[in-house]
């Protein structure tokens, strides 16, 4: 199971490799190296990067992008590199050990995992054009003379050496490593290409998380704190006139500030205006309703756009999901483009995050795929998470007789009454029980 239906996603290399060790140590593959999960287990950021049907769109519609670009049929070859790099991964994950014995190599031993390995570089050599003209494109957001010679590049797509040459050569090429150092572009379908592409059923059968909680907006806390890990302390007059402090005492700080602010809104406005998510923001009477860039609304989106027809998403997001105005998209989403099936509100009195104990959350499942039912049963301010196994509506295997606990505070969301009661964003009230409802 670890080696075959595990994968795993994260911008930090740290965590990466720790998760590669944990899951090493708990799947008892001592007599395998470490490298054991490195095609499943990857280091890049979910949120940002190319799709093979946006390859001819520009990442980020706005001033200095050029609109009219020839289309150019791109995504056969570049298909046909995925394809058989997704057969080269399948065998990893798929060989048997008389194809193995086959090829002179015996089973479970260090002669299979470096003849995985080649498998996987192989793969990765495969793509590497695709690669670079995905990043490239994803790059185009934040340096636009990229998306300038798009015609050019993609021209050179069945020419890997030539590609590789002549962007190389162009004046734009430092500031483009800078920024995919930086960014750690994901691309779902070069990185995982046997679940997207020629796949019986495209997509995971479940993605798992716990997005960023925060604001996707320059933080001056966040950046000077660097400096002063005590500036969290200061507010107003107090926080600015420390922050002239430190930028006096360091020169050249004020400039970094502006460089980050910077990257911080073309991130923003990537996510925001880029294409690949929809349900961010949300038009009522002619006015969106998006409000600030929360971070796990994009997550949401993505995790739904993984998953196949049927699969599930298991998240732990803030309250904001069901009653924030900017968040209209999402509760449209979950309404019309899912089936919700467990929706349990907590509030954070037990501290069971370290976090403040006002901080209200929601453990969400979902199904991807038109609703089978008028609405769902949700908890709303609960505190005890035990409450989730006693009333977990599938059982681990040994437990499936165990009946769910009738819970007395479970309150029914239908779709109509929030149409009633909150026409336009489709907020969800806070029913403490069933009777709250009927008042």
């Amino acid at each position: 199971i670890a080696e075959r239906c595990l994968f795993g996603v994260d911008l930090n290399p740290t965590a990466v490799q720790l998760a590669q060790v944990a899951l090493w140590i708990e799947s008892l593959a001592g007599d395998r190296p470490l490298t054991y999960f490195r095609h499943h287990i990857r280091c890049g950021n979910s949120l940002l990067g190319t799709w093979m049907d946006r390859l001819e769109q520009a990442p980020l519609p706005a001033a200095g992008f050029n609109r009219h670009q020839v289309r150019l049929p791109l995504q056969e070859p570049v298909r046909q590199a995925i394809r058989e790099a997704a057969r080269l991964r399948r065998l990893i994950d798929e060989v048997r050990p008389e194809d193995l014995l086959r090829e002179g190599i015996q089973p479970e031993s260090t002669e299979e995992q470096r003849y995985k390995e080649s498998l996987r570089q192989r793969a990765d050599s495969i793509l590497a054009a695709a690669k670079l003209l995905f990043d490239l494109r994803s790059a185009s957001a934040f340096v636009p003379e990229i998306w300038r010679e798009w015609d050019t590049l993609t021209s050179l797509i069945e020419k890997r050496d030539e590609l590789h040459a002549y962007a190389q050569g162009r004046p734009w090429w430092p500031r483009f490593q800078e920024v995919c150092q930086r960014e750690r572009f994901f691309h779902w379908e070069l990185e995982f290409p046997e679940i997207f592409v020629d796949a019986e059923r495209p997509g995971f059968d479940a993605v798992l998380g716990n997005p960023p909680w925060e604001k996707i907006l320059p933080n001056r806390h966040e950046f000077y704190g660097r400096y002063d890990i005590l500036i969290r302390a200061f507010t107003g007059s107090d926080l600015d006139r420390r922050i002239l402090e430190l930028e006096a005492a360091n020169p050249g700080l004020g400039e970094k500030f502006e460089a980050y602010r910077a990257h911080i809104n073309a991130v923003a406005a990537m996510l925001k205006n880029g294409g690949d998510y929809r349900f961010h923001e949300w038009a009522i009477a002619g006015e969106k309703t998006g409000g600030h860039q929360d971070a796990f609304k994009f997550f949401v989106e993505r995790a739904w756009q993984l998953v196949r027809e049927g699969g599930r998403v298991g998240f732990v997001v803030p309250s904001a999901i069901y009653n924030n105005e900017g968040c209209t998209g999402l509760r449209h989403l979950l309404l019309e483009e899912a089936q919700v099936e467990r929706f349990y509100a907590f509030e954070n009195r037990r501290k069971i995050f370290p976090i403040d104990s006002r901080y209200k959350f929601v453990s969400l499942v979902f199904r991807k795929g038109q609703p089978e039912a008028d609405g769902f049963e949700a908890a709303f301010m609960r505190h005890d998470l035990a409450e989730l196994d006693a009333a977990a509506r599938y059982r681990e295997p040994g437990q499936e007789t165990v009946k769910p606990f009738a819970a007395p505070w479970i309150v029914p969301i239908r779709r109509r009454e929030l149409e009633r009661l909150s026409p336009g964003t489709l907020a969800f009230l806070e029913y403490r029980n069933p009777r709250d409802r009927e008042i």
